[in-house]
């Protein structure tokens, strides 16, 4: 997945409890579009999820990636695109999403 956002009002990319962040926002806006299971819901080391980088507080990015495994049916990457959009803040912006093997690492 290649996103990109304006951190300004965020504590950073990462997840840290008790404050605001992408991931949080992220993770709930796929959730909501279908791509990620109620059983893997709050728990990114379930779906493999890793971030080429992180950002710090109010740090934006333009072009950060992040893959994980995605429940999704074809076609369905332009259409999981908008629907993760369409439960993103304005701040938070996905450009696309590809599909990789098993092998593929953001980092």
């Amino acid at each position: 997945m290649l996103l990109g956002y304006n951190g300004s009002s965020y504590s950073g990319l990462q997840r840290n409890p008790g404050v605001k962040t992408i991931e949080d926002d992220l993770e709930t806006a796929i959730y909501k579009s279908g791509g990620i299971s109620p059983l893997n819901f709050s728990a990114l080391q379930k779906i493999d999820w890793c971030r080429c980088a992180r950002t710090d507080k109010g740090v934006s990015a333009l072009g950060n990636i992040i893959s994980f495994k995605l429940v999704m049916a074809p076609p369905f990457e332009e259409e999981m695109t908008n629907r993760i959009n369409k439960y993103l803040p304005p701040s938070i912006r996905v450009f696309s999403i590809k599909r990789v093997n098993k092998k593929f690492n953001a980092k």
